[in-house]
């Protein structure tokens, strides 16, 4: 993957709102708690949300959930589905790899169940070149996703041409990063 490691935002700011409403217009994110049952499991959150509602009642709700990195340079948002109680509850019903116990959810509820993969939506926080060709690779990874990732794992598995195509990519991308997170750290 790309060198970025994904955190939920501390606050909903007033980036994370235009964030949001680029996602869902007149969208509101919500900080919910991920409390996944037994049988879930990880990268499924479709059939956990569907299974939840249909064995305790309410109903599944798509959306997205928005993530930064732990460097402020970048959004991400992943579209997802969560379990909403008969009580207008929202849950995260689908565990997380990292251990998270709160997701940042934008409800959608004008969307469609999608037929195949909805992709990643990435979002620089400043405009930056090198922040630019990061979304690229970052789209060009998640693109890979729905047909080389092992199910319910975070692993990908690249062909010897698309592990070198990576590598360049990156190649590309480090050294500005570290320069920009340099700068960031310095900044007051």
């Amino acid at each position: 993957m790309v060198p970025f490691v994904w955190r939920n935002p501390a606050e909903i700011d007033d980036e994370v709102r235009a964030f949001a409403t680029s996602l869902v217009p007149g969208g509101t994110p919500i900080f919910i708690r991920v409390k996944p049952p037994a049988f879930a499991r990880l990268y499924d959150c479709y059939r956990n949300a569907t299974r939840t509602a249909q064995l305790v009642g309410g109903s599944m709700l798509l959306g997205w959930d928005i993530s930064e990195d732990t460097d402020q340079l970048l959004f991400q948002a992943v579209f997802h589905a969560v379990w909403q109680s008969l009580q207008g509850e929202i849950i995260d019903v689908t565990p997380s790899e990292a251990g998270f116990t709160q997701t940042l959810f934008v409800p959608d509820r004008k969307i469609e169940f999608p037929d195949g993969d909805v992709p990643n939506r990435f979002q620089a926080r400043i405009d930056d070149p090198i922040l630019q060709r990061a979304i690229r690779v970052l789209a060009w990874e998640d693109s890979m996703w729905d047909t080389k990732h092992v199910r319910h794992t975070s692993t990908v598995h690249f062909t010897r041409s698309e592990k070198r195509q990576r590598e360049r990519m990156l190649g590309k991308i480090n050294p500005g990063l570290e320069e920009l997170r340099r700068r960031q750290q310095q900044a007051p």
